[in-house]
């Protein structure tokens, strides 16, 4: 299985990822799994959610990340 990597520090607000991807941080790696998503929310959180919904694989920018 291949799998994206990004650096946390560099991810903007609201870019939007689809598993699988590692983010990788100073003090934790995010593995997301195959039918999860990753979404860097406005305020620096790391949002994961499961289910491809409307993303394709690689990174896409979302229309909103929100934590509802």
């Amino acid at each position: 299985m291949t799998a994206k990597v990004y650096d946390r520090r560099s991810m903007p607000a609201e870019l939007a990822a689809q598993g699988p991807v590692v983010i990788e941080s100073l003090e934790s790696t995010i593995l997301v799994p195959p039918d999860w998503r990753a979404c860097m929310s406005d305020d620096g959180f790391v949002v994961l959610t499961r289910g491809k919904g409307a993303f394709v694989r690689g990174s896409v920018h979302a229309p909103r990340c929100t934590t509802d």
